[in-house]
């Protein structure tokens, strides 16, 4: 047994052993970080095979979060209605996800090039009006369908989100409240 200055008996049991701990925080936070990377890429792939925010090429809007709403049953006859169409709209949908690319990749230009972002932007705003003209007999159909009870409440639906998104623009905007519809002036007192 050896013996320090302050009269220890054996220096090797009192020191602590294991990992200092700044190298525990600094492996804890690095796992953090690595499984925040793996959910942003693994969320972002999610997204890009389910048509992802740069316009899905699936079937969204009022109608379809309405539907969402209806009986099983009712809900598997209106799929099977939207699968039919959907083979036909595919194809304008992909050129829209194209032209979305394309404006993306002119953004991304170093130097900017003002006359190709415009150019791209065209081709997409054609690109979506074509795509949202094969959505008219879809719709179309599918409003065939509902019944008179079922096309009231939808109406009622579509109001009230209406509603919420017009106040919800003119709150974040910083516009006056307008007691007309969407598209009227303002009222002159």
């Amino acid at each position: 047994m050896s013996t320090d200055n302050t009269g220890n008996t054996d220096t090797t049991q009192s020191k602590k052993q294991g990992a200092p701990r700044w190298m525990w925080i600094a492996l804890i936070s690095s796992l953090a970080i690595n499984l925040l990377v793996v959910g942003i890429v693994g969320g972002a792939a999610w997204k890009w095979r389910h048509g992802g925010h740069w316009g899905g090429h699936g079937f969204g809007g009022p109608m379809a979060k309405y539907i969402r709403t209806l009986p099983d049953e009712r809900r598997t006859e209106f799929r099977k209605v939207i699968r039919e169409h959907f083979k036909k709209m595919r194809p304008q949908w992909r050129t829209v996800h194209e032209a979305r690319n394309k404006v993306s990749e002119s953004l991304k230009a170093d130097p900017f090039d003002q006359a190709t972002f415009e150019a791209s932007m065209d081709a997409l705003r054609s690109a979506e009006f074509s795509a949202r003209k094969t959505m008219t007999p879809v719709l179309s159909d599918l409003a065939s369908r509902l019944t008179p009870e079922e096309r009231a409440t939808f109406l009622k639906h579509h109001s009230r989100r209406h509603k919420w998104r017009r106040r919800h623009y003119e709150e974040n905007m910083g516009l006056e409240k307008n007691d007309g519809d969407a598209t009227s002036p303002p009222q002159e007192p």
